[in-house]
């Protein structure tokens, strides 16, 4: 549960579910334990294989003869998690705290890529359905950024996928994007995508 007493993962039984597990309890006559085994280290190599693709997506081959690049390979294929801490890996998981940047970066229902360049090292930041935000550095050469195959924003560029949608909006500047969530201007894509959005108590319930 986060700080604002939302719980993402477990949430109360409905009446039907709850009847269901009176009626087992009256069977069986005995309590029930269950025990969930969380790796709490599991998104680490998610970020470095979405590092890996998109540094090659967007610098190419040189990209994978680099020295972070071979970082990030050791630490995808290490089981270890003790062993793929040691690995120059720069980034942070999904399992901090929820921070003002979250909040900014994150669209409720979609997944947000913030990619940034800064000092000459490519980064991304990213937002998992406006729930979980991590960050990864994708490189660290400046030299690679020469050839970049995708135009970053001097200030950002940030992309909105709505899976559900089958939609990818982007690159939009992240200081049009923040102007966009706060209220201040209005950019038709981003309108568009948030007329969509339904009230889910409206659903039928399931069956």
């Amino acid at each position: 549960m986060d700080k604002e007493g939302h719980d993402y993962f477990f949430h109360n039984p409905t009446p039907e579910i709850e009847q269901l597990i009176n009626s087992l309890k009256k069977i069986t006559n005995e309590e029930h334990k269950l025990r969930s085994v969380h790796k709490l280290d599991m998104e680490d190599r998610f970020l470095c294989k979405i590092a890996l693709g998109f540094g090659f997506k967007f610098l190419g081959d040189d990209f994978l003869n680099s020295n972070y690049a071979m970082e990030l390979q050791k630490a995808l294929w290490e089981k270890d998690p003790c062993k793929r801490r040691q690995y120059k890996i720069h980034g942070t998981g999904f399992m901090h705290e929820k921070n003002i940047v979250d909040d900014i970066l994150s669209w409720e229902g979609g997944h947000v890529l913030l990619f940034k360049i800064n000092n000459g090292k490519l980064s991304l930041a990213l937002s998992i359905f406006g729930k979980f935000g991590g960050y990864i550095l994708i490189s660290d050469e400046p030299a690679l950024l020469k050839n970049m195959k995708l135009p970053i924003d001097e200030e950002g560029s940030v992309f909105i996928i709505i899976p559900q949608r089958d939609i990818c909006i982007g690159p939009i500047s992240l200081p049009s994007y923040i102007s966009h969530k706060v209220g201040n201007i209005k950019i038709e894509q981003l309108s568009k995508i948030e007329s969509l959005k339904i009230d889910i108590s409206k659903l039928p319930p399931c069956q």
